[in-house]
């Protein structure tokens, strides 16, 4: 390393931003480093620059930044850590941040004094932060390099993207299409026999609308990538396994194919717009949408990655995800009296975690947050109880339940023609889902989901109670433009969340007498397993 260079306020500053990234890879892009990066490393660099003129000495301007960089970029990790932590002051409950954040401010104010007093040249400190910083940085691009190389045919993975058919005209008499996907929202009866939860009331507030409800709908796959991929090419999935390879990890093609759907070309050709609700999840974050809407500017990553800083408290983090929320639902009723065909797609993240609204829809008051985090990587002995977790999911749904139908009544009320509107779970409860093991999941429950038609015209005769999201969109497009297209087979897979693309089929094994027994263990315990080592749930 050239004398004299210093480096390592760029790099600490930088180092956290390629963390996030290298244990994500498969969740985001590497599009999503870019702002947060240029933003870091830029910020280190700036106040490096500042500070260098302020002191006369660059290399302890270098250090007081390398300081703040890795006390801000530690904060989160180290709260997180300590979460059991807990301080009563004045009657009020207060979490680890009454201790971290004035041990870290001694700490950096204390540091920074005796760098920028001392007489010594602080060259040898400097190589020793410059030679830690790049390690720490060449160890994450390494990291992240292998990943996306063992994943290089994934990214390959292309879809087309001309609309299919375009056709002549502004579509002006054509009706709205609304893709509603309340996430985690599983089925009436399975409510009842395994949460204790009547959804009568919101199932015959949607009869009331004209809504046709699928008694015995399932999902086609376990996970939302996996299904929503599905629902909006109509197809399975089988096609893309084989392309891609079956033990490929990177859920970029799904990424892909939920932007680019076929359901979204075909209406594309017919003069329809996409608009697109942010969702706060990576997958359905569809940016290149004709119009896309979302409350605020960050990304999901970028949220993530304040999480980790002491500028991200677990209520704020709870009251963006409850703006999202109560945007799209706000919002999608604007859309109604669009003169141009629309093609709307929302997907709320509820009653699926985080959990952050209480039955009332007040915040939680929770402690900590989980961000997207749900099953067996939120049921465990350090996060929260089966039991917590079923509290918390129920309370979220009850207010779905109460706000959802508000804003049905103003979609219709507001459409100058009458709409389609398709209201869905994705895949239904995570109360009893491992992500790693069929062994540690109840399909019934888990593929068991809400699936509410609102077509013109009325009737049901091309509706039928079992029907899965693969055929949603060949029944409307059969209904609304005589598109000839066949249904398939209704059928549900298994998949992990490590491998997405090796399915298990499962459509036999729904409900059977094989499947309860994995419930009757599950409901016995309060927590998963850290591991996948399905007999501590006492499997034979």
């Amino acid at each position: 390393m050239k004398k004299g260079l210093i480096l390592h306020p760029v790099f600490f500053a930088a180092f956290p931003v390629l963390f996030i990234f290298a244990r994500n890879v498969s969740g985001f892009s590497p599009v999503d480093v870019v702002r947060p990066l240029a933003v870091a490393a830029g910020g280190a660099g700036t106040l490096w620059v500042i500070l260098a003129v302020a002191f006369k000495n660059a290399r302890k301007a270098a250090i007081v930044v390398s300081l703040a960089a890795v006390m801000v970029g530690s904060y989160g990790h180290l709260a997180s850590v300590l979460h059991f932590v807990r301080f009563s002051i004045g009657g009020a409950s207060h979490g680890p941040e009454m201790l971290l954040i004035p041990l870290f401010a001694t700490l950096f104010t204390t540091a920074a004094y005796f760098t920028v007093k001392t007489t010594s040249s602080l060259s040898n400190l400097t190589r020793i932060l410059n030679a830690a910083s790049s390690f720490l940085v060449v160890f994450c691009v390494v990291q992240i390099g292998a990943q996306l190389y063992s994943s290089r045919d994934a990214l390959r993975f292309r879809m087309e993207r001309t609309p299919l058919e375009i056709a002549d005209g502004t579509g002006a008499d054509l009706p709205n299409v609304y893709y509603i996907i309340l996430d985690g929202y599983g089925r009436s009866d399975n409510l009842r026999e395994l949460y204790d939860h009547d959804n009568t009331p919101f199932l015959e507030r949607l009869h009331s609308m004209g809504f046709y409800i699928a008694e015995n709908a399932h999902a086609n796959y376990t996970h939302t990538p996996l299904s929503l991929s599905s629902s909006l090419n109509m197809e399975y999935l089988d096609g893309l396994a084989d392309q891609v390879g079956r033990f490929e990890t990177s859920l970029e093609p799904l990424r892909r194919m939920i932007a680019h759907s076929k359901a979204r070309r075909f209406l594309n050709g017919r003069g329809y717009r996409f608009v697109c609700f942010s969702s706060g999840f990576w997958g359905t974050q569809i940016k290149d949408a004709d119009v896309y809407l979302a409350p605020d500017i960050l990304s999901e990553f970028e949220v993530g990655l304040l999480g980790t800083t002491a500028a991200a408290t677990p209520r704020g983090r709870r009251k963006r995800d409850q703006a999202r929320i109560m945007f799209a639902l706000e919002k999608l009723p604007e859309t109604a009296a669009a003169k141009a065909p629309l093609f709307v797609f929302a997907h709320i993240i509820a009653p699926h975690p985080p959990f952050v609204f209480t039955s009332e829809g007040d915040d939680t008051g929770d402690e900590r947050y989980f961000f997207l985090d749900s099953a067996n990587h939120l049921i465990r002995e350090d996060r929260l109880t089966r039991a917590q977790y079923i509290s918390r999911y129920l309370a979220q749904m009850e207010f779905i339940e109460k706000t959802v139908p508000r804003c049905l009544d103003a979609i219709i009320e507001n459409s100058r023609v009458p709409p389609v509107i398709i209201l869905q779970g994705d895949h239904g409860s995570g109360a009893f889902l491992h992500h790693e093991s069929i062994e540690g999941t109840y399909l019934q429950d888990r593929l068991s989901i809400l699936s509410a038609y609102y077509l013109p015209g009325g009737g049901a005769d091309d509706l039928y109670d079992s029907i899965t999201p693969v055929n949603t969109f060949r029944v409307v497009f059969n209904r609304l433009f005589g598109a000839g297209m066949p249904l398939q087979e209704d059928r549900s897979f298994y998949a992990t969340a490590t491998h997405p693309y090796d399915f298990t089929e499962v459509t036999q094994l729904l409900g059977t007498t094989e499947d309860r027994a994995r419930l009757e263990r599950l409901k016995s315990t309060d927590y998963y397993p850290d591991d996948i080592a399905i007999d501590a749930l006492g499997s034979d």
